[in-house]
C-alpha cells in the first residue's frame, strides 16, 4: 500500500470530478439520443411537474391519484436520478433558461460521471502511487463506451457510481 497526502488527494478528486463535468457538458451537443433516454426525459419531465405541483399545493399534490399520475411513468426504474434529471431541467432550462432541454436533462448525469471518475481515483489512490491513480481515473473516462454512456439521462453512470460509493 502506499501513503496518501488527504488534502492533495482530496483536491485532486475535486479537480477530477470538476474537470469531468465540464469536458461532458462542453461535448454533449453532439451526443444523439437513445431510445431509452426519450422514456427518461419523459419521466423526468413528469415527476419535476410534481415537485412543482408540490410546492404550490401540497395536499393535493400528496394524494394518491397526483403521486400515481405523476410517478407511474416509468415507475420500473431507480427514481432518483429521473428526479435529478427532472429538476434540473425546472431549474436549468425552464427557471433560468441557462441550457437547452437536453442538456438541462443530462446535467446531473454529468455529476455523477464525475463522481465516478474522483471515487475511481481515490480507491485507486489506495495502493497505487498518485500518477497510476490519475491514470486510471482519466482511463476510465475516455474509454469510448464510458465517455459516451457519461453524456446520458440514463442510469449506467449514475448507478456505477453508486456502486463504487459503496
Amino acid at each position: 500500500m502506499t501513503s496518501t497526502s488527504k488534502p492533495t488527494d482530496r483536491s485532486i478528486a475535486w479537480g477530477l470530478l470538476t474537470i469531468t463535468f465540464f469536458v461532458l457538458l462542453a461535448t454533449e451537443q453532439p451526443v444523439g439520443f437513445v431510445r431509452d433516454e426519450s422514456v427518461y426525459f419523459a419521466a423526468a419531465e413528469s415527476y419535476a411537474r410534481w415537485f412543482q405541483f408540490f410546492v404550490t399545493s401540497p395536499s393535493q399534490a400528496l394524494t394518491d391519484r397526483a403521486i400515481v399520475g405523476a410517478f407511474d411513468v416509468n415507475h420500473e426504474h431507480p427514481v432518483l436520478a429521473k428526479n435529478l434529471f427532472g429538476l434540473s431541467y425546472l431549474l436549468f432550462h425552464e427557471k433560468l433558461h441557462w441550457l437547452r432541454p437536453a442538456a438541462a436533462f443530462r446535467l446531473p448525469a454529468f455529476m455523477f460521471a464525475g463522481l465516478l471518475v474522483s471515487l475511481t481515483f481515490l480507491l485507486a489512490r489506495k495502493v497505487l502511487q498518485r500518477p497510476a491513480a490519475l491514470l486510471a481515473a482519466v482511463s476510465f473516462l475516455v474509454v469510448p463506451r464510458q465517455f459516451f454512456h457519461s453524456h446520458l439521462a440514463c442510469f449506467d453512470i449514475p448507478i456505477a457510481a453508486m456502486w463504487l460509493c459503496v
